[in-house]
């Protein structure tokens, strides 16, 4: 059985970004690393944004939330996606032929 991974961009619920990989052209680091590059690339991050969002933080209780375009990944462990980004976002599914 073959499978891909769906990668869908989104400017709130425009589609701004489609594609398909084939899992065994692409690795898990590989796809994250791929999501965080098309989030700076149609997010139009700034440089201070990327270095900003490339550091590690520690928020103390009460600190403001990491900004709208923050490179963390999300992983939905029943669909076997990942998401990253606030607007834009992008979302990797694994889909099974």
């Amino acid at each position: 059985m073959s499978s891909f991974w769906k990668i869908e961009g989104y400017d709130g619920t425009k589609l701004i970004f489609e594609c398909k990989i084939s899992t065994g052209k692409i690795s898990k680091t590989g796809l994250n690393k791929l999501l965080i590059c098309l989030l700076t690339k149609y997010g139009k991050l700034t440089d201070e944004e990327i270095i900003q969002n490339n550091l590690i933080l520690r928020r103390k209780k009460g600190q403001k939330k990491p900004p709208e375009n923050d490179f963390s990944l999300q992983k939905d462990f029943l669909k076997e996606a990942y998401r990253c980004g606030g607007n834009p976002h992008f979302i990797a599914q694994k889909i099974l032929n």
